[in-house]
């Protein structure tokens, strides 16, 4: 049986420090079982990623922004062009809907799922 991902996108405006994000992103994907030591292409059961966040640019160990393979990634640009298609990616100086616009989307087909309804308690 083939792995099934599923990508999704979400809209925080950056008003949190970026250090407490990451933080709270990493204790999530803990919660949900990945381990932080797992080589970079291991199988993960959740991983959460900083796309961008506002026009920050960063070049540092362990955090780019903006994402390098954003505008390389339909999984990525997609959800994000769907979300925000009017945020300006602060080095390509175009929208993400413009971006996405002149992505080969063909080339790189996105299949909707819908999103699952939770019951009281986050039960499906």
């Amino acid at each position: 049986m083939a792995a099934v991902y599923v990508g999704a996108g979400s809209n925080v405006e950056p008003a949190r420090n970026l250090a407490q994000v990451l933080g709270r992103l990493h204790a999530i994907e803990a919660r949900c079982g990945r381990a932080r030591g797992a080589p970079r292409w291991a199988p993960r059961s959740m991983d959460l990623d900083v796309l961008l966040y506002g026009d920050l640019v960063c070049d540092e160990p362990g955090l780019k922004l903006p994402r390098p393979d954003l505008l390389k990634r339909a999984y990525m640009l997609g959800p994000l062009a769907a979300l925000a298609p009017e945020v300006v990616h602060p080095t390509a100086q175009l929208t993400i809907g413009e971006l996405w616009r002149r992505f080969d989307q063909a080339a790189h087909p996105l299949e909707p799922v819908a999103a699952a309804r939770l019951a009281p308690g986050g039960r499906t």
